[in-house]
């Protein structure tokens, strides 16, 4: 039974606006109680799960000992939050267990941790809290950790369109698209120290439009590797959406940095702006008064970020040369 710990009207608001271009709770500032049984109880991070919220025949173990998933006031630095999520590993049965987050539901069914038939995190879509819609295009996701453990902590961001989806896959189970992905890799390195990432999105498909996220944080990169005294803390995960321009083509060629165009501006030789965004929206005018052609670019999240855009003015002579 989950008991929701209100942090105020202005951090509610926030979360419902920002349901479908940024991640839920991403910034990980509202918390709720999670009860496993009646002397079992932890906190999660709203729209976040862990082995207390699991699911799967093996679940007791992950619960059988303290939570590994930490509330804590250390954050970020720079940060205007009051949070931070801290995740720790310990050894069960001389194993070590990872430390994971997830928004959507961690399955525990194996007792080897390297079994994905049975030990994985997926999209459950039989509550609404484990299975994140999301609806932007974005190019990259910005996320901050202190990490500190013997293997290579881990984030991964997968974007799917409707239907079932687990990490790992396994076999054929997974009924929804791959459409996009951020995976860690082995960036983040065990420093102990607050560290920001950026890390760009691969799309698999321009077909299919993302429908949920489904994000992991780990304390290793390997089930079972690592070791029980490993802990990484995450903040602030966003997503980031470009909004540049990195051409206007007039006449057939590349305006944008050519400072005075030495011609008289004629709309039919108007070309194509290009971006370094996935989903961007250029659109452009000419100001006669100013002799200039206007080029705006806004970010795909612009109703949500009304800063995220850029401006160039391109100044076109008055008369013929």
């Amino acid at each position: 039974m989950r008991k929701i710990i209100s942090l105020g009207v202005c951090v509610v608001a926030t979360l419902t606006a920002h349901a479908q271009f940024q991640l839920k709770n991403g910034d990980f500032e509202q918390w709720e109680e999670v009860t496993y049984t009646s002397s079992k109880e932890c906190e999660e991070p709203v729209a976040w799960s862990s082995f207390y919220d699991a699911t799967g025949g093996h679940k007791r173990i992950g619960t059988s000992s303290k939570s590994q998933i930490h509330k804590e006031k250390e954050k970020r630095p720079g940060s205007k939050g009051r949070y931070s999520c801290r995740l720790t590993s310990r050894s069960v049965m001389g194993v070590v267990a990872q430390g994971t987050v997830t928004n959507g539901c961690m399955n525990m069914g194996s007792l080897s941790a390297s079994d994905a038939s049975g030990n994985y995190n997926y999209i459950n879509e039989e509550r609404s809290d484990q299975a994140m819609r999301f609806s932007g295009h974005p190019d990259a996701v910005r996320f901050w950790v202190r990490f500190s453990g013997a293997d290579t902590g881990v984030v991964r961001v997968f974007l799917t369109s409707k239907g079932y989806f687990q990490d790992p896959v396994y076999k054929d189970r997974n009924k929804a698209t791959l459409v996009a992905q951020a995976l860690s890799a082995e960036r983040i390195v065990s420093n102990d120290k607050w560290t920001k990432y950026t890390i760009p999105f691969e799309w698999k498909t321009s077909e299919v439009d993302p429908y949920y996220a489904l994000v992991e944080v780990t304390t290793s990169a390997e089930p079972g590797k690592g070791d029980a005294k490993d802990y990484l803390y995450v903040d602030d995960i966003e997503m980031i959406y470009n909004s540049e321009a990195t051409s206007v083509i007039y006449d057939g060629r590349n305006i944008l940095q050519a400072g005075k165009v030495a011609k008289k501006f004629n709309p039919e030789k108007m070309g194509k702006i290009t971006t370094n965004a996935r989903a961007a929206k250029a659109t452009w005018k000419y100001d006669a008064a100013a002799g200039q052609l206007v080029v705006t670019v806004e970010g795909e999240d612009i109703r949500e970020n009304n800063v995220n855009k850029h401006i160039y003015h391109i100044p076109f002579s008055q008369t013929n040369k």
